[in-house]
């Protein structure tokens, strides 16, 4: 599911729907609550997969960070990550047929999934 604004009954609507286990998308982030109970925020890569340096992944998942943070503001989201952990995850989408996860924000740093580029800025 889509979402273009943060208010309304559709926003209510993807609320509802994540709690039962779907996810939606908003500003170009997708968010999910997984299976150990954290809430993933999958940010979509702004770069083609070969291109991708470690700044522009930093760059990505900070914008995903505030459109997380532009989420919580909202009462109804807030009610719902309160307490849980929040995983911050880079994604490239191949065409809206399959994304793969290319790195995970960790307090560390970026930890890149087997196999996926690392390029140097």
């Amino acid at each position: 599911m889509d979402l273009t604004e943060l208010e309304g009954p559709r926003f209510e609507l993807a609320i509802e729907r994540l709690v039962e286990g779907h996810s939606f998308t908003y500003d170009r982030v997708g968010f999910r609550l997984d299976a150990d109970g954290a809430l993933e925020c999958a940010a979509l890569s702004t770069w083609s997969i070969e291109n991708v340096t470690e700044e522009a992944a930093e760059a990505d998942l900070r914008r995903a960070e505030h459109v997380l943070a532009e989420l919580a503001a909202r009462v109804s989201f807030s009610d719902v990550i309160s307490g849980r952990p929040v995983r911050m995850v880079l994604v490239y989408d191949y065409r809206n047929a399959a994304a793969v996860a290319l790195c995970t924000k960790t307090e560390s740093g970026l930890a890149w999934s087997a196999g996926e580029p690392r390029l140097r800025a």
